[in-house]
């Protein structure tokens, strides 16, 4: 069986679906390794690194045609899909909750889509999860990013010139990015809040040694995916009156909320904001928590729903990783989509229409 690792054309994207050390694992266990020439340079690891791995670069054109199973970040560009046949199977973020019609004109070649976005959230999933792996990055990039940004220290400093007090930060949503960010400004030594809908983030947050802002002890929004879902228009009110109280003393805002298939919901405006002390930083890796028009020019504001291309290499080792796991997990080179079996239902969105024809 043939896997192809394709180079991503999206601007700005500089990460790779395969890194040569899972490459390796590929090879041992049997698969035929394709992989177009500089995929995985922006991301540090050059064709020779490939090589050595076993596997083989090749040109876009033959992967696309000779692949059995077709491993990218983001899902094809539609300008590919000629070059496709039927029985093909294509692992990649599909963006379903964005854009469908891909996976609809990928079904009429009888393409199988495995949308790795829709991974669901249970512990046999967990190595499989390309948005915790990624998020988990996302969040400590955030957390970097920001005290890089700020003007003043992050931690309590006691010296003979004077005494500098603690950063306070302030996170919203207490996800996989969110509790990332939140360690990793804490042991930057700031002062963190952390603020969530769902009843298991309390417990997640103050394991952490970090601040959880508790808008009604007795609420919890989350649903069986374990996204937040079904939040009160009381219980948002609430909790953006508590928020907007945090924010006169918060340095540093990172948002990280977001609803699957929705829009993100808009956590902070311009008003809330403008309580903030001077010179913070905004942070919103969300792509909607913050209304990022009419702010105060002293505030530095960066939206990026991608930061873990900002960290290439890291990002690249780990999604590489849950493709893997999830490829070994379900037979290898005797790879096995079955309709019954929990993961596969639930990110498995395309079913082939056409029938296989023979490789030329």
């Amino acid at each position: 069986m043939i896997i192809g690792i394709l180079k991503e054309e999206r601007k700005g994207e500089t990460r790779v679906a395969a890194v040569p050390d899972t490459v390796k694992k590929y090879t041992a266990a049997g698969f035929e390794v394709l992989v177009e020439k500089e995929a995985g340079q922006s991301a540090g690891f050059p064709d020779e690194f490939y090589r050595v791995a076993g596997g083989n670069i090749v040109s876009r054109e033959k992967i696309l045609r000779q692949a059995d199973i077709l491993i990218k970040i983001w899902c094809l560009p539609k300008k590919d899909f000629p070059l496709l046949h039927a029985g093909q199977i294509l692992m990649a973020d599909m963006e379903t909750y964005h854009h469908p019609e891909y996976a609809q004109s990928l079904s009429t070649l009888g393409i199988d889509v495995l949308a790795l976005e829709k991974m669901p959230r249970i512990s046999r999933a967990q190595g499989m999860d390309i948005l915790s792996s990624q998020s988990n990055l996302a969040g400590y990039k955030a957390a970097i990013l920001a005290v890089d940004l700020l003007n003043r220290g992050t931690a309590l400093m006691m010296t003979p010139a004077g005494t500098i007090a603690p950063a306070k930060a302030l996170i919203l949503g207490a996800g996989v990015a969110g509790l990332q960010a939140a360690s990793t400004l804490k042991r930057l030594g700031a002062v963190v809040y952390v603020s969530d809908v769902r009843a298991a983030a309390k417990e997640q947050a103050e394991s952490l040694g970090v601040k959880f802002l508790t808008v009604d002890a007795n609420a919890d929004f989350e649903n069986k995916k374990g996204y937040a879902a079904g939040v009160s228009r009381d219980f948002l009110l609430r909790q953006k009156r508590i928020v907007a109280e945090q924010l006169k003393q918060t340095d540093i805002l990172i948002t990280t909320a977001f609803s699957a298939g929705k829009k993100a919901p808009l956590l902070a405006d311009d008003k809330m904001l403008a309580g903030m002390p001077g010179n913070p930083v905004v942070v919103d890796i969300s792509g909607g928590n913050v209304a990022g028009k009419n702010l105060r020019p002293d505030i530095v504001f960066i939206q990026d729903e991608n930061l873990a291309t900002k960290l290439p290499n890291s990002a690249s080792r780990l999604f590489s990783g849950n493709v893997w796991n999830l490829i070994s997990t379900y037979g290898g080179t005797a790879f096995n989509i079955s309709a019954d079996d929990e993961i596969m239902a639930a990110i498995r969105i395309v079913k082939p229409q056409a029938k296989r024809r023979k490789k030329q």
